[in-house]
């Protein structure tokens, strides 16, 4: 017969109602599930791979040696960067000799000659890493406000 403090020992189930063992009544000795605990968040211990672009750029030297750059593309890969860099001079320059070619450490296609008149161009591919999101704080425009600024101070208002 069941009592209170052992409901398991029962002799006869009562009529009309079922009666089913609980995992506690049947002594089940199966341990609890472990409580799941969520993982610690690592993104911000991770530093994220930079990421690069393959800047090409003509550069035009005058007899005073200053640069007037002309930003020609930017690209994923040195290999469409280096493909453009020739392209561009077979296209605007013509043939060129070996001479006037140069491949660095890094596969970056560059070529320089001298025009004939003092004047020397460039075509080069320029690696340059792509600044994370948010690298830069926000700023909004400062504007110049009565008083401030480029207004002529010398004059005498007398």
């Amino acid at each position: 017969m069941a009592t209170p403090d052992n409901p398991s020992e029962s002799s006869a189930p009562a009529l009309g109602r079922s009666h089913k063992r609980t995992s506690s009544s049947a002594e089940n000795t199966q341990q609890q599930p472990q409580v799941k605990r969520q993982a610690p968040d690592i993104s911000e211990k991770v530093e994220p791979q930079p990421q690069y672009v393959y800047v090409v750029q003509i550069e035009q030297f005058d007899r005073e040696g200053e640069s007037i750059p002309d930003i020609r593309g930017v690209y994923a890969t040195v290999r469409d960067a280096n493909n453009a860099v020739k392209a561009i001079v077979n296209d605007e320059f013509g043939p060129s000799s070996e001479l006037d070619r140069d491949v660095d450490e890094e596969g970056l296609v560059s070529w320089c000659a001298d025009d004939g008149n003092g004047e020397n161009r460039a075509v080069s591919t320029e690696k340059m890493k792509v600044e994370a999101p948010r690298s830069v704080p926000e700023c909004e425009w400062e504007t110049l406000e009565d008083g401030d600024g480029d207004e002529d101070e010398d004059v005498d208002r007398d």
